[in-house]
């Protein structure tokens, strides 16, 4: 998606306004060019409310494909246009629009790669059975204990609750360096899990479940 975005926003435009003037003169580029519109403005026309939340820039990615093929289209224009008038190989154009999207799917990847949750470290510490855990899929994944989320909001009566109702003696929290803003870290750990015994930096333990 977000690759969609970004390409679809900075990248293709240009040569899909190329590609809509070689073809203006076709009637079947006339039902492309409404739905275009229709998908680009319909959710903000219709849904202010939504539109302000971000929502279009999701569905606005439906509009890729026939982006993309406006803007192959007009890649091959501009190439002839540019072979004609300054010698230009005719796949110039075409070839910069490939090595644009491969470098932005690329820078992509590896901002997310980067940014994204190390792999867990403290497996090794946990018990068997379920945990209270900042990030559980990454704790189900990663150590193959079931896993509740511990917000960093939560309440600690609901904590309680919900620990009870499972019957989780253990918690793992957020390495203090994650910068996520709503992952439970140690310094959280007073306010979410009072009672509760602090085994390692990131692990507490509850002695005993709370009355049912």
């Amino acid at each position: 998606l977000v690759v969609a975005l970004l390409v679809g926003v900075f990248l293709l435009p240009w040569p899909a306004l190329a590609g809509v003037l070689a073809l203006r003169d076709r009637r079947r580029i006339r039902p492309a060019a409404a739905w275009f519109l229709v998908v680009l403005l319909a959710p903000i026309l219709a849904a202010p409310a939504v539109g302000a939340s971000g929502t279009p820039f999701r569905s606005w990615s439906a509009l890729f494909p026939l982006l993309a093929a406006l803007a192959g289209i007009g890649a091959v224009r501009l190439g002839d246009l540019g072979h004609r008038a300054r010698g230009y190989p005719r796949a110039f154009v075409a070839a910069l629009l490939v090595a644009g999207t491969a470098l932005a799917s690329a820078g992509t990847g590896w901002l997310a790669w980067r940014q994204g949750p190390r792999p867990e470290t403290a497996c090794a510490e946990l018990a068997p059975g379920p945990v209270l855990a900042a990030d559980p899929l990454l704790v189900t994944g990663a150590c193959g204990n079931p896993a509740v989320v511990l917000p960093r909001d939560a309440d600690p009566a609901r904590v309680a609750a919900i620990a009870d109702r499972y019957g989780i003696r253990q918690a793992l929290l957020a390495r203090p360096d994650d910068d996520r803003a709503d992952l439970a870290r140690p310094d959280d750990a007073a306010r979410l899990l009072p009672g509760w015994t602090r085994v390692s930096a990131r692990l507490y333990r509850r002695a005993s479940p709370g009355p049912r």
